[in-house]
């Protein structure tokens, strides 16, 4: 089996970078892109931006009192820099 698709081979074990988290609050958020989407842009594989997604996604409110879920690049942040000190 041929893997032409491979995208990891430049970015195989690096952490995310906080400008590629932005990138992705702003992909999934205002401009509703697909997660195989937003992979293919970073040069990622999916899993690893459906992991980053899972770990900042955050509740919130519209002006219509609406329950929204968001990506959240500061959250994300955060909850990754707590990870890896633990």
């Amino acid at each position: 089996m041929c893997q032409d698709n491979n995208n990891t081979k430049s970015k195989k074990g690096r952490h995310l970078e906080y400008s590629e988290r932005q990138s992705i609050e702003r992909w999934f958020n205002r401009e509703h892109r697909k997660k195989i989407e937003i992979a293919n842009l970073l040069d990622r594989t999916e899993k690893t931006i459906r992991n980053e997604i899972k770990r900042g996604l955050v509740k919130n409110l519209t002006t219509d009192l609406i329950e929204i879920c968001v990506y959240s690049a500061d959250v994300a942040y955060v909850k990754k820099i707590h990870q890896r000190k633990v």
